[in-house]
């Protein structure tokens, strides 16, 4: 039990500090005053020693923790608006559902373990499309308002544009899912049992 509790645990972990990468990468450029190349990104991990790596992975999850409520009020409106055939009618918010969450947890452990890790999944991708959305958008303004504007900053915005919108997917699919299977083991925790 406890290994399985530590295994959802660091499941959760990475999932917010995957998020957390992209707006860690980019202040810290802010703040070195650093050109941003990719070279210079490249150099930066190669030299980085395991302290700087133990403060960089603990500040990542920081930022993506931070993430979560901002990316999660515009996962929202834009699901609604774009993919509401996606929908199939539930809410977005799975909190809504919560009653048959319960059941499920109490009845069938299992299956409320692998509706969790595809909450986190969702909650990461939406979260790492709204870091994604932040650094394009201040890529922009760079390439706009900058002087040393360079190639690697339109590969930025490219990049974080494209990534974006794939992570924006990936957690509109996810929230079908996630929907799909609260419906499935619903019904099946609670279908008659046949004593024999």
């Amino acid at each position: 039990f406890k290994m399985d509790k530590f295994n959802f645990d660091f499941f959760e972990f990475v999932g917010a500090v995957i998020p957390g990468i992209p707006l860690f990468i980019l202040s810290s450029f802010l703040i070195s005053h650093a050109p941003y190349s990719f070279e210079v990104l490249a150099l930066s991990i190669k030299n980085a020693s395991l302290g700087e790596v133990t403060i960089a992975i603990l500040s990542c999850y920081c930022i993506g923790f931070c993430l979560h409520h901002p990316a999660f009020e515009l996962f929202q409106p834009l699901i609604k608006k774009f993919w509401k055939k996606e929908l199939e009618g539930f809410p977005v918010s799975i909190g809504e559902r919560e009653k048959e969450l319960v059941e499920i947890r109490q009845k069938s452990p299992n299956n409320f373990k692998i509706i969790s890790k595809f909450l986190a999944l969702r909650q990461m991708s939406y979260c790492m499309f709204f870091s994604l959305l932040i650094c394009f958008f201040a890529f922009l303004i760079a390439m706009l308002f900058c002087k040393d504007y360079n190639r690697d900053i339109l590969s930025g915005i490219l990049l974080s544009l494209i990534f974006g919108f794939l992570f924006l997917r990936r957690s509109v699919a996810f929230h079908q899912r996630i929907q799909k299977m609260i419906s499935i083991s619903f019904e099946h925790v609670n279908e008659p049992r046949t004593l024999h």
